[in-house]
């Protein structure tokens, strides 16, 4: 069977993790799901388990360049008309595809949809200790997003140059160029939060970065029209 959506994990030294990510998608109850894995130059066991899983993925190894270019190395090699991203650390729940396929199949004129997120700790602390994390929220981050190819070629590559704000720079100009991003209304995605999050390792730069891609947003809104986004 020919794979109908094509699912990139692009990971950096995320052995302890990445097994998890990879086996939510593997378990995923949707036919003919394709699964790349793109290492980004990792120095830890990432390549063992990686080879644990043989023929059952696509892996491709690169030098490391950062996130964004991994996703984009992971999007040129899909062979699925749609496409779905998963981080290394975070997993989908066995539906996450079926449903969000079904969905759009019901809503033609949608461009792609996300669904809902719910956070989770790996290690000793827990969400109910934590109020403001405990509610799932729509998930406008690339592990809840599906879509038709055609909206990553009119929206365009990852952003290279940052390393935290790729996604939202992207999630921004899909809004500049007057994509629809459907919500499932569904917890499909869980979130994995550790102590070695990029967001929470390096929140400083990640809110900088936050910063900045707002600013280019607002520039191109300036501008009159949708622009390349930072690469």
């Amino acid at each position: 069977m020919s794979a109908s959506v094509s699912v990139i994990i692009s990971v950096f030294n995320g052995a302890r993790y990445l097994g998890a990510a990879i086996d939510s998608v593997l378990g995923q109850t949707w036919p003919g799901v394709e699964l790349i894995v793109v290492d980004d130059g990792s120095t830890d066991t990432t390549p063992d388990v990686i080879a644990g899983y043989g023929s059952r993925i696509v892996s491709i190894r690169q030098e490391n360049r950062g996130v964004s270019a991994a996703r984009n190395v992971g999007l040129h090699a899909a062979k699925g008309p749609f496409l779905a991203l998963l981080d290394a650390d975070d997993i989908w729940l066995p539906e996450k595809v079926a449903r969000q396929m079904e969905y759009l199949e019901r809503n033609p004129a949608s461009g792609g949809c996300v669904t809902l997120v719910e956070n989770f700790f790996t290690d000793g602390e827990t969400v109910k200790e934590n109020p403001r994390l405990a509610a799932p929220v729509a998930g406008f981050s690339m592990s809840a997003l599906l879509a038709p190819r055609g909206l990553f070629d009119r929206v365009g590559a990852f952003g290279e140059t940052a390393r935290h704000s790729g996604s939202i720079d992207w999630f921004l100009a899909a809004r500049e160029l007057g994509e629809r991003i459907d919500v499932v209304q569904e917890v499909l995605v869980r979130r994995r939060l550790h102590d070695q999050n990029m967001s929470r390792r390096d929140s400083s730069l990640a809110k900088d970065e936050l910063l900045d891609a707002i600013k280019r947003s607002l520039d191109r809104g300036r501008a009159g029209a949708p622009g390349p986004r930072s690469r």
